[in-house]
């Protein structure tokens, strides 16, 4: 099977100070058949342990553009999510300076990029995001035209949820990006049991339903790009004890492909995440028990959706047609069978007649007729001479 948008993995496992670490990850990525990794990179001092990984100063572009060619060299696109604690419009100028000088450095450009990673839990007012938006984007465009830039980046997409009343609020201040970015977790967290697929998720209104109304809501408020979704997952473990490895891996192959009958299906979705971790609520998400190793279950029923299409079964050639017979030339040239005394007539009133032979016909005056083969005539000449003819 192969779904109809890119898969990407999220990880939380990679140390921005140990590039070697770096293969063993990306590797274990796109052997699951992934296109995209998506990271979080905090230009700024980032508060407690959600972000440990924070790079900044004068380094930065240098990191970036290593993480990204040994991405590359995976066979991986690179997403960063631009994480800020804060925003101020006043800030707006400093970050677009900086964004621009970043996407533009060497071994940078053509990299994805979204502002802010669910901002309505950060306290970020929304129509300050969008006037910051509005200053970074162009200047991010014009630096690297490559470049894609997501915005919003909101979770509870359900009507009425924390992020769409957020994102409601920065799509009434208008803004601009490449795409819309939203994370699709919703409903799922207590509801462990295999009776209960994804579909039925939010108690009936399931996960398709959720996230199209979402979609419809935001082209509704003037939204004309793409869609990505760059969060979303199932745990092994919940504090309801209900799941499992075995359901984890069931719900995920059940999870993917309603995304494919979104209208307009996103460009690209990215699981959460590559590896287990052991902090808070980011326990036991992952594909995989470790760093890169140990596939859990999930991991195999991951690979089998994102897995290439096979090559097409080629057609085989038509085989070529049957040789043109002696009768079917005759028949499509006006041709008819004539018997020897015929022959012998139309020799005498200048009129040739023909034998088959080595596929083609031959024409002959003279009078030695051969005899035990067919002899064909053109039909007009011989009606006009009256001369009758055997045949049909």
């Amino acid at each position: 099977m192969t779904l109809d948008y890119d898969l990407g993995l999220n990880d939380h496992s990679f140390e921005w100070t140990n590039a070697s670490s770096w293969p063993v990850l990306l590797d274990a990525m796109a052997a699951m058949g992934c296109k995209w990794v998506r990271m979080d990179l905090a230009l700024v001092q980032v508060s407690g342990t959600n972000y440990p990984y924070v790079v900044g100063g004068a380094g930065t572009a240098a990191r970036v553009a290593a993480f990204a060619a040994a991405a590359k060299t995976a066979g991986l696109n690179v997403l960063f999510a631009l994480i800020y604690p804060s925003l101020a419009t006043s800030q707006a100028d400093t970050l677009a300076s900086e964004l621009a000088a970043l996407v533009s450095a060497p071994g940078c450009q053509g990299l994805a990029w979204e502002i802010g990673n669910e901002p309505e839990y950060g306290g970020i007012d929304p129509v300050v995001y969008a006037e910051v938006v509005n200053v970074v984007y162009p200047a991010m465009k014009a630096a690297d035209p490559t470049c894609r830039v997501g915005v919003g980046v909101v979770a509870n997409v359900n009507m009425g949820g924390k992020g769409q009343s957020w994102l409601a609020k920065a799509f009434a201040a208008g803004f601009v990006g490449d795409f819309l970015s939203y994370h699709s977790y919703d409903g799922w967290s207590g509801v462990a049991s295999p009776d209960v697929p994804p579909a039925q998720w939010w108690g009936g209104n399931g996960v398709l339903a959720i996230c199209q109304q979402f979609e419809n809501w935001a082209i509704g408020q003037g939204w004309h790009g793409d869609f990505w979704i760059t969060e979303t997952g199932i745990q092994s473990t919940d504090p309801s004890g209900g799941m499992t490895l075995a359901l984890q891996a069931q719900w995920m192959g059940e999870l993917l492909p309603l995304y494919e009958q979104l209208s307009p299906v996103p460009k690209v979705v990215c699981v959460y995440e590559l590896s287990d971790e052991g902090q808070g609520s980011d326990i036991d998400w992952g594909m995989m028990t470790g760093e890169g190793i140990g596939p859990k279950p999930v991991y195999a029923v991951v690979q089998a959706l994102a897995a290439p299409a096979p090559p097409p079964v080629p057609t085989p050639p038509p085989p070529p047609p049957a040789p043109e017979t002696a009768d079917q030339y005759a028949a499509a040239h006006g041709m008819v069978v004539i018997d020897v005394a015929e022959a012998r007539q139309a020799i005498h009133v200048g009129i040739s007649y023909y034998t088959w032979s080595n596929g083609a016909m031959h024409g002959s005056r003279l009078p030695s007729i051969p005899t035990g083969i067919t002899l064909y005539a053109f039909a007009a000449p011989l009606d006009a001479h009256h001369i009758h003819h055997a045949g049909p």
